[in-house]
């Protein structure tokens, strides 16, 4: 297999801002009136406690079950465990694997709601934006899925135009003062 190459490995860097390689993206989308069977479905293979509700995303030992849509959730994850299979039963819905499509970069939560902020007009301090939070939205003129977790916030973004996202956040950031976090 190819070696992966990703968009913003070897670019310019401050270590708030980082990269996450070898991001598994995986889209289920519920035919109509199928969503709650196909939400069950997934928590069930995925081995979580339950399914997210909007906004929201739902972590397990290999991967996250994230609500992009009202009939719609990614699986994201690392490496999933090898008996893990990303199907879904034709009657209930299709799957598309977006893992080559979309990138992660990683902003620390000590500077994310301050840096983020200066692009999105999601309130993204934590107390409005906690962990397992999901929004969609558009970054730079760009759609992202901005996504709280424990150690900051991910922003999921097109591969195409992963570049110019970590450019604008790193630039930013130089130029933001020091302070301490939101």
């Amino acid at each position: 297999m190819a070696k992966r190459i990703y968009p913003t490995e070897g670019l310019a860097t401050v270590s708030e801002v980082t990269y996450q390689p070898s991001t598994t993206v995986v889209q289920y989308h519920a035919w109509p009136q199928r969503y709650v069977e196909m939400a069950g479905t997934l928590a069930a293979q995925y081995k979580l406690s339950t399914s997210p509700t909007p906004g929201k995303a739902v972590c397990g030992a290999y991967a996250s079950l994230l609500r992009v849509h009202p009939q719609r959730l990614w699986l994201v994850g690392g490496d999933l465990a090898p008996d893990v299979k990303p199907d879904l039963p034709p009657d209930i819905g299709c799957v598309q694997d977006l893992s080559h499509a979309w990138h992660t970069i990683q902003v620390d939560s000590s500077i994310a709601s301050q840096l983020l902020n200066q692009f999105v007009s999601v309130n993204l301090v934590p107390q409005h934006f906690p962990v397992d939070s999901v929004a969609l939205t558009p970054l730079h003129g760009i759609g992202v899925v901005l996504w709280c977790r424990p150690g900051g916030i991910s922003v999921l973004t097109p591969r195409s135009f992963a570049q110019s996202i970590w450019h604008a956040l790193v630039e930013t950031r130089r130029r933001l003062p020091s302070q301490k976090p939101l």
